[in-house]
């Protein structure tokens, strides 16, 4: 089974094995090429020790990122990490081991690894290792363990995310074994930095499979997001609407919005959880912006959407849109989405910036600087969104002239 490596990683193998050492391209990079994907990185492990890596490629830029756990960044190309095959040692956070032991053996270092499609490898001369039924499993889309699921889990708690995100984005089914036991070590969740499982997170909720993740995990999910709904109804929703946002505007915020929409979730207290969750600030108010709009009422009226729409970005507008088509708020969504697009793609007026007259005009009408300036502003705008004025100097103009200022 022949993988195409890339040039600079295949120099990096070349220079490790004719130096009398084994190296092997190892994990997402072999699972990914086997599924006929485009790897976004590549890895290479090796019997070489840190130390002889770091000889070896003594011409090019040689990075320690990891040197006390035996990896090593080489920039060809691009960068690339070498780690040394290793066992690791007892694990008494669920996170990181507290040591680890360098070996010459490659199978020792596959072990180690969380799951049977990341623990492969494949060099050009010896072909695919793959020593835990990895391929078979990438072919019969199974996500299982590396030896017993306990204690992988145990190793690293973030593996329960990891086994999720992987199951949802591959849309692979989570084998039986593994999935008992995410249920059962779940609480591990608990000793793992929050913006680690918001990243897996964020990826497992724009993966094609997620709707299957949401309804079959909740539990596991409300480790971290116990505000979630204890209904399984509500989590079925939120699974189904997240199904049709990933297919209008895959965007983990609006998949996030979805589970709080369904569990209830006011605004503010939605910003709260984003800030526990540890994301940006725009995530945060995105959240909660768009809880609060979803509430509002909107009629299929060109002149009433345009109102609501005033100071708006397109950007959110259509993730406003996106959200309330996918979560059916109305039988009327799918024409007010259109209608909103046309607003954006004709470029309809909506705010100061785009108002055809400014400060400057006004002050050069006589209009003195201050609120009535801004309210002179502000009435012109909501005519012209109201369609009573064209966003025209002209027509702007005469307007201001006819008010008593």
């Amino acid at each position: 089974m022949a993988i195409t490596v890339p040039t600079y990683v295949q120099t990096a193998l070349n220079l490790l094995c004719d130096s009398g050492y084994e190296a092997y391209a190892v994990g997402g990079c072999v699972r990914d090429s086997l599924l006929g994907r485009t790897p976004d990185d590549w890895d290479i492990c090796t019997s070489a020790r840190p130390e002889q890596t770091q000889a070896l490629f003594a011409e090019y830029h040689v990075i320690p990122t990891g040197i006390q756990h035996g990896t090593v960044t080489v920039v060809l190309e691009k960068p690339l990490e070498i780690t040394t095959y290793r066992i690791d040692g007892k694990y008494s956070d669920n996170r990181h081991p507290e040591s680890v032991t360098f070996t010459r053996n490659l199978a020792e270092d596959l072990s180690r690894r969380d799951f049977t499609v990341n623990a492969m490898a494949y060099n050009q001369k010896i072909g695919l290792v793959d020593m835990f039924s990895g391929a078979e499993h990438l072919k019969d889309g199974k996500i299982v363990c590396v030896g017993n699921p306990d204690l992988r889990f145990g190793e690293d708690g973030l593996r329960i995310m990891r086994a999720l995100r992987f199951s949802s984005v591959l849309n692979f089914e989570i084998d039986s074994k593994t999935a008992e036991s995410v249920h059962k070590n779940r609480e591990l969740l608990e000793n793992i930095a929050v913006e680690r499982i918001y990243t897996e997170l964020s990826k497992l909720l724009s993966g094609v499979g997620a709707q299957k993740i949401i309804t079959e995990y909740p539990d596991v999910l409300r480790v971290f997001l116990p505000e979630l709904s204890h209904n399984q109804t509500d989590i079925e929703r939120a699974g189904r609407i997240i199904s049709k946002l990933n297919q209008i505007s895959p965007d983990a915020r609006l998949s996030l919005t979805a589970l709080m929409w369904v569990s209830r979730i006011e605004p503010q207290e939605a910003f709260e959880i984003m800030k526990r969750l540890k994301t940006d600030r725009d995530s945060m108010g995105l959240v909660s912006q768009l809880l609060s709009d979803a509430k509002v009422i909107l009629p299929p009226d060109t002149v009433a959407i345009r109102r609501f729409l005033k100071n708006k970005s397109r950007e959110y507008a259509l993730s406003l849109t996106a959200f309330r088509t996918a979560a059916e708020l109305s039988p009327d969504e799918p024409e007010i989405s259109r209608i909103v697009r046309e607003v954006y793609d004709r470029n309809f007026c909506l705010s100061l910036a785009q108002l055809a007259i400014g400060g400057a005009d006004l002050s050069a009408l006589g209009v003195p600087k201050g609120k009535a300036m801004g309210d002179i502003l502000n009435a012109l705008l909501d005519r012209v969104i109201d369609g009573e004025l064209q966003n025209q100097k002209i027509a702007l103009t005469e307007a201001v002239k006819s008010m008593k200022i």
